[in-house]
Formats: C-alpha cells, sequence, structure tokens
C-alpha cells in the first residue's frame, strides 16, 4: 500500500463517523464542526503565506484562548492538502527524464533550476516559470563571463550575446526566447497555467544541459 494510503487511514482514526458509539445527530454535529475548523484553519494558513487580516488574527487569538493545539491543526490542514497532491506530484514526476551533462555542476544554476522543477511538480505555475527563467539567466551569466565581460544588462541582451559568443545554438536561442517571453509576461502580473509552466521548464532544461555541457 502506498504512503499516502497509510496515512489516509490513519486520518480516519480521527474521523468522528469512525466513532460507532455517536448518534447520528452527534455524528452530524461533530462533522460540521470538524469542516469548520478546517475551513478556518485553512483560511488561517493562507493569510499567513501572505498578507493578513484582522479577521485571521481574530481566529488566532481564539484557538490560543481556548487551549486550542494551534499547531495540530495546521499539521492536519498540510497532511491533508499534501495527501491531495500527492498523486498529481507522481504524475508530474514520472514526466521527467534525466538531464547528465558531461561535468558535475553545482552553484546558483543548479539550485534554481531544482527550484522551478519542485515549484512545477507541487503546482506553483508562475514561480515554476520565474525560477526556470532565474535559472536560464544565471547559467548565461556564467557561460558568457568565461568568454566575454561585461554581462549585457537585461536578459534579452544576455540570450542575443550568447548566440554571438557560440555559447548556444539556434535552436537553444528559441528555447532561451521562449522561457524569457514566459518569464516577463508572469513577472508583469500575467499568470502562466499548467501547460505552459511544463513547456518552459522543458525549454530551461534544454538550455542548460547545452550550456553546462559546453563550457
Amino acid at each position: 500500500m502506498y504512503w499516502c494510503e497509510c496515512l489516509r487511514e490513519k486520518l480516519r482514526e480521527f474521523d468522528p463517523e469512525a466513532d460507532e458509539e455517536l448518534g447520528l445527530d452527534e455524528k452530524r454535529e461533530a462533522q460540521e464542526a470538524q469542516r469548520f475548523v478546517e475551513r478556518i484553519t485553512a483560511y488561517l494558513v493562507g493569510r499567513l503565506a501572505g498578507f493578513s487580516d484582522t479577521s485571521a488574527t481574530k481566529i488566532e487569538s481564539l484557538f490560543r484562548g481556548v487551549g486550542a493545539p494551534l499547531d495540530e491543526q495546521i499539521e492536519h490542514y498540510y497532511v491533508r492538502d499534501m495527501l491531495k497532491r500527492i498523486p498529481t506530484i507522481v504524475n508530474r514526476t514520472m514526466k521527467l527524464s534525466h538531464i547528465v551533462p558531461d561535468k558535475a555542476v553545482s552553484g546558483p544554476t543548479e539550485v534554481y533550476l531544482k527550484e522551478a522543477t519542485r515549484t512545477y511538480l507541487f503546482g506553483f505555475w508562475d514561480a515554476s516559470v520565474a525560477l526556470s527563467r532565474a535559472a536560464v539567466e544565471q547559467g548565461l551569466r556564467h557561460a558568457i563571463k568565461e568568454r566575454s565581460a561585461p554581462n549585457p544588462e537585461t536578459l534579452r541582451a544576455l540570450v542575443d550575446e550568447g548566440r554571438l559568443l557560440g555559447v548556444i545554438d539556434n535552436p537553444r536561442k528559441d528555447l532561451a526566447d521562449k522561457v524569457v517571453s514566459a518569464g516577463n509576461r508572469v513577472l508583469h502580473s500575467e499568470p502562466a497555467d499548467e501547460c505552459e509552466a511544463w513547456d518552459v521548464l522543458c525549454a530551461a532544461r534544454g538550455v542548460l544541459l547545452h550550456l553546462v555541457s559546453a563550457i
């Protein structure tokens, strides 16, 4: 049995419906209370992740005021959220293929590439596109630094110089242009979808494999 199935079984132990001693009305009331706590916990987590409001601060104060274990509620929220995400994360992971450079790679370029991939796997399309852009920019700057200085200020100019210097060829320049265009749109508040995030990630991986193999 997959781990997520095991966790689901464990979570059912905490489900009021599993308690046969409760009457129908009690079960219904317990279920409604549980769903309400889950909703306000999700609301609180969402506000903690960005700009918050007075409702969120009151919710947190309410938890603490009645002595409710807020950390446990947040833990349950994340576990349930991850259980929903795991199947799609696995499916997206299985779409990836190995990119094997001629020599070991480390540093910011690899960090950005890994973060771009992880955010794609978890369904954060805009973040993945932006990080793919950052990975390509870092890879180009590093490659061009080996042959010329100073580097151009804009990424578009950097791609053009990379082609002039022979750091990338025409097919990889086309891929890099795709990454730049999508990244610029996302950074100017035009959201990406899953399909675009995947295409941009694949384009970035193709450019970076070429770059690290050519250095």
